[in-house]
């Protein structure tokens, strides 16, 4: 069990060290995710944000106003949200 297979396991990804210029899609495919931690320059969370249904911990560390969507209230195992 190698390669992309593999990643769509994680339950943690923190990668606060690289800025995105958005948010990456890859990431809503990592389904098993626990705690999410990013650095973008536009944060605009998708609307399949809720994909991400494991996610405890969400992490956004940008300048700009956050902007979520609706879907992100229907997260019930979502302790935490950390924007700034």
């Amino acid at each position: 069990m190698y390669g992309p297979l593999l990643y769509k396991l994680l339950r943690v990804l923190h990668i606060l060290q690289i800025t995105f210029n958005g948010f990456p899609p890859q990431v809503l495919q990592l389904v098993h995710l626990r705690y999410l931690a990013l650095a973008v320059y536009e944060p605009e969370c998708p609307e399949l944000i809720s994909r991400l249904w494991n996610l405890q911990t969400f992490i956004l560390d940008t300048s700009q106003t956050v902007k979520l969507p609706e879907t992100e209230w229907e997260m019930e195992h979502l302790k935490a949200c950390v924007f700034g």
